[in-house]
């Protein structure tokens, strides 16, 4: 509820690509915020976005992960990955005790809409 909250769409569940993970991981597409960074003149060529299990590990931690390239990476409007996702390195968003980046980043993401 909080990724559509946040204008994410959900696309399907799937088993990971290319991975020997065997849970399940959910995509989601934000056509909004592709069109609002492309508005403001910034390409990018992550358009899925996924919540899924960050490594292979029974008890892991689940994460929001998209494209390596992303702009929610490298743009001062988005708050900075506090995980990773063990399969490819890549940066990640999760939420933990005391950290809740995750929530902070689908608001952040809402702010940059309104914008």
């Amino acid at each position: 509820m909080k990724m559509e909250d946040a204008g994410f769409q959900f696309e399907r569940e799937q088993q990971p690509h290319f991975q020997s993970r065997r849970k399940i991981e959910l995509k989601f597409v934000h056509p909004q915020l592709l069109k609002k960074l492309e508005d403001c003149g910034i390409k990018s060529n992550a358009k899925k976005y996924y919540i899924k299990p960050l490594s292979d590990e029974a008890n892991c931690e689940i994460g929001f992960v998209t494209g390596k390239t992303s702009p929610l990476y490298t743009k001062l409007n988005f708050v900075t990955p506090n995980a990773i996702d063990s399969f490819d390195q890549s940066p990640a968003w999760t939420n933990r005790t005391n950290d809740h980046s995750l929530d902070r980043l689908l608001y952040s993401i809402k702010n940059y809409l309104n914008e």
